[in-house]
C-alpha cells in the first residue's frame, strides 16, 4: 500500500467515526434536548445477550425513565429513535389527541416483513381516519355481543379432563396457549383446531412456530434482514413460505363463511348472536350495512384478531397462574372467594360460572389487573407521531417525532405506583391505590387495554375468558412452582413483539 494513501484512509475512518457518531449512536438532532438511552447498551442486549422486550424495558428503558427530569426520554427499537412516554399526563395527552397524535403508519414500515404479514396488514387495529371508521363500524359490533361463556367453560373442561386429569407436572403456557388457540378457532372462525385434544395439531405447531419466528430479535428490530436481505437466510425464507400457506388457509374459511352467507335467506338464521362465531357476525354486519370488507381487509382483521386474542389472552393466564403459584396467600383467597360464589360440591367438580357470577369475582379481577401491571406480553403499544410540531410538558417536540406509548414503564413507574415490583392485587380494589391515582387524574397510569377512541374493542371478551378459566381452575387445582423451577426469583421470558414465559413447569393437585 503507498504511503500516500494512509492519510485519505485516516480521513475516510475519521469521517465514518464521526457519521457513526452523530448519525448512529445517537438520536436525530432535533431530539438531543432530550435524554436518551446509550444506543451499544441496546444493541448489546438485543443481538449479543437475546434479552426480551420486558427486560429491555427494565435495564435500559425504566433507568432512563428514572434519570428523566419529567419522565420523557428518547428510546430506540424496531421503529427507530423516538420519543417514549410513560408518565400519566403524558399518555393521556398522546393517546386522546388523535389529531394531534394519530398511529405511526407501521403498516409500510412493517410491510413485507413476517411479523407485518400476520399482525400489521390495514386492520382496525392500525388503520386511521375514515379507514378506520370504517373498519371499526363494521367489527363493533362482533366484540359487543353476549360474552362466550359457555364457550370459555366448555374448553376448560375439555383441558382439564383430556389433558390435566388428576394433576400433575405440566407448562401451563403450552396450557393456555391450546386452550385458547380452541377458543379463538371455535369464537372468530367455527373451526375446531383441536388443539387440547392434539398438542402436535397443524394449527397449533404452525402459529406457535409463526409467533417464535416472527418475534426473533434479529429480524424484528432490524426489518431490513426480513425484506431486501431476506435471501441471505433460507430458514427465513421457509418461514415466509409458512405463513403464506398459513394465511391462504385462513382465506380459505372466510371465502367458504361468505359464500354459504350470502346464499343464505333470513328466514333461514334460527341461530341466537351469542352462539356465532366472529366470522358469521362480520359478513352478517357486511351485509345488513351494504358494506363490504376487501378480502385483505377481512384476512388482516382475522389475522390480527388471532394474535390479539391469543397470544395477549394465553400469556395473561399463564402469568396469572404463575403469580398466584408464588403468592399463595392470593391463590387462597381467590379460591375462597370462587367457592363462595361457585359453591364446591365435590360430586359437581367443574361448574361453568355464568356472566353476572364473574362480575361479582372482583378479587379475581384485581389478579388479573395487577398480573398485566406487572408483566404483560406487549410492553409497547403501538406507536404514534406528532403531526405538528408540539410540546409535551413544555419540551418541544418536532412534527415527524415518532412517540412511543411505554406500558412496561408505565406500569413500573416508581414515581407512580408504590413498590412497583411487588405483586400486590390489593391496589385495583376499591379504594387503594388505583382508585387514588383515578381520583387525582391519572388513571392513565395504568393502560393495558388502551383509553380513548382506541380503546380495545376486545376487552369484555378478553375478561371474560381470563375470568372463567382461572375461576374453574381455582375450583378444581391447587397448584406451586415445581423445587426446581427457573422461575422461583422472577418470571423469566423471552422474546421481542411479544414476550412468553420460557417452560413454565407448575404441579398442579386435584382438589376433588
Amino acid at each position: 500500500m503507498s504511503w500516500q494513501r494512509i492519510p485519505m484512509l485516516l480521513t475516510t475512518s475519521l469521517l465514518v467515526a464521526v457519521f457513526i457518531d452523530r448519525y448512529v449512536l445517537k438520536p436525530p438532532r432535533k431530539l438531543r434536548h432530550i435524554p436518551y438511552i446509550d444506543f451499544i447498551r441496546y444493541i448489546k442486549a438485543v443481538m449479543l445477550e437475546r434479552k426480551s422486550r420486558e427486560e429491555i424495558g427494565k435495564l435500559i428503558n425504566l433507568r432512563a425513565l428514572k434519570q428523566s427530569s419529567n419522565g420523557l426520554f428518547v428510546g430506540y427499537d424496531e421503529y427507530g429513535w423516538g420519543v417514549h412516554v410513560s408518565m400519566p399526563n403524558h399518555m393521556r395527552q398522546v393517546l386522546t389527541q388523535q389529531d394531534q397524535f394519530p398511529k405511526a403508519d407501521v403498516i409500510n414500515m412493517r410491510k413485507g416483513t413476517l411479523f407485518g404479514r400476520i399482525g400489521f396488514g390495514p386492520n382496525v387495529f392500525m388503520v386511521n381516519g375514515n379507514q378506520w371508521k370504517l373498519q371499526r363500524r363494521i367489527t363493533n359490533p362482533a366484540f359487543h355481543r353476549s360474552l362466550p361463556v359457555n364457550i370459555c367453560g366448555r374448553l376448560s373442561e375439555d383441558l382439564f379432563n383430556i389433558v390435566m386429569g388428576k394433576g400433575g407436572v405440566f407448562n401451563i403456557h403450552n396450557l393456555t396457549e391450546r386452550f385458547t388457540l380452541d377458543v379463538l378457532g371455535q369464537g372468530i372462525l367455527g373451526v375446531d383446531f383441536c388443539a387440547i385434544q392434539d398438542g402436535d395439531s397443524y394449527w397449533h405447531n404452525t402459529y406457535i412456530h409463526i409467533m417464535k419466528a416472527a418475534t426473533d430479535p434479529f429480524f424484528f428490530v432490524f426489518p431490513v434482514l426480513d425484506k431486501q436481505l431476506r435471501f441471505l437466510f433460507p430458514s427465513r425464507v421457509r418461514d415466509h413460505q409458512l405463513v403464506t400457506d398459513f394465511l391462504g388457509r385462513i382465506q380459505l374459511l372466510a371465502d367458504e363463511k361468505r359464500a354459504t352467507l350470502d346464499k343464505q335467506q333470513p328466514h333461514d338464521d334460527t341461530v341466537p348472536d351469542h352462539e356465532k362465531d366472529m366470522l358469521t357476525l362480520l359478513v352478517e354486519r357486511e351485509n345488513e350495512q351494504g358494506l363490504r370488507l376487501s378480502n385483505e381487509e377481512m384476512l388482516n382483521n382475522l389475522t390480527a384478531f388471532f394474535i390479539a386474542g391469543h397470544d395477549n389472552i394465553s400469556n395473561a393466564i399463564a402469568r396469572s397462574v404463575y403469580f398466584m403459584a408464588t403468592h399463595m396467600q392470593v391463590q387462597t383467597k381467590a379460591r375462597q372467594q370462587v367457592i363462595r360464589i361457585l359453591g364446591d360440591d365435590p360430586a359437581h367438580k367443574d361448574i361453568r360460572p355464568t356472566a353476572a357470577q364473574l362480575q361479582e369475582m372482583d378479587y379475581l379481577t384485581a389478579i388479573i389487573n395487577e398480573t398485566l401491571r406487572m408483566s404483560m406480553s406487549v410492553t409497547n403499544a403501538v406507536p404514534r407521531v406528532a403531526a405538528q410540531d408540539t410540546y409535551i410538558d413544555g419540551v418541544f417536540i418536532p412534527k415527524g417525532t415518532t412517540i412511543a406509548i411505554n406500558l412496561y414503564e408505565a406500569h413500573h413507574n416508581p414515581r407512580v405506583w408504590n413498590d412497583p415490583e411487588a405483586f400486590r392485587p390489593e391496589r385495583f380494589e376499591p379504594g387503594d391505590e388505583y382508585d387514588k391515582l383515578k381520583a387525582q387524574g391519572d388513571g392513565t397510569a395504568f393502560i393495558a387495554f388502551g383509553i380513548g377512541p382506541r380503546l380495545c374493542v376486545g376487552q369484555n371478551l378478553a375478561l371474560a375468558e381470563l375470568r372463567v378459566f382461572l375461576a374453574m381452575l381455582l375450583r378444581r387445582y391447587e397448584w406451586s412452582l415445581t423445587k426446581d423451577s427457573i422461575h422461583k426469583d422472577g418470571i423469566v421470558v423471552e422474546g421481542m413483539g411479544f414476550c412468553t414465559p420460557v417452560k413454565l413447569d407448575l404441579e398442579f393437585i386435584s382438589r376433588h
